[in-house]
């Protein structure tokens, strides 16, 4: 069975719907935990970060998407790759979903030009449309999970 390279939403609080914080996670078939790539602060001061964390347990997970696989090797390798991605400061319109959108570009860019280097192989159907639908409908699917299960019965 393969390791999933996914894209995670989480609410933030007090957050209008479709503001949504997006990360990378690596979720690896040999284990519990699932490792997360994403960037954290404000505008001025974002930074890239990543950890290991126990995905199913986050109250404010909402939903993600698969985007490719990766091989068990790899998780490493994705650390000090996405690390490498641009992060822009100090510009109101971008924001952890554009850099999430950029590092899966530049995976695929990585996995065209370097075939026989590449560590992750992303599904040839990427796009952010696509992502946006898919991940929309995760939201939608999870904010009635969560109404079903509040109903007092």
């Amino acid at each position: 069975m393969p390791n999933i390279l996914a894209i995670a939403q989480y609410e933030r609080a007090g957050a209008a719907d479709g503001d949504e914080h997006w990360c990378l996670v690596a979720v690896s078939t040999a284990g519990q935990t699932t490792q997360t790539f994403e960037i954290i602060g404000g505008t001025h001061d974002y930074a890239y970060s990543t950890k290991e964390v126990k995905i199913l347990r986050s109250t404010s997970l909402c939903g993600g998407c698969a985007v490719g696989e990766f091989q068990e090797d790899g998780i490493q390798w994705l650390t000090t790759r996405l690390s490498e991605v641009p992060i822009t400061h100090n510009n109101g319109e971008w924001n952890c979903r554009n850099w999430v959108v950029d590092a899966v570009r530049e995976l695929q860019l990585d996995q065209r030009e370097r075939p026989a280097e590449a560590r992750v192989k992303i599904n040839p159907e990427f796009s952010q449309r696509a992502i946006l639908a898919e991940l929309k409908e995760e939201r939608e699917s999870a904010k009635r999970a969560t109404t079903i299960s509040s109903r007092d019965y």
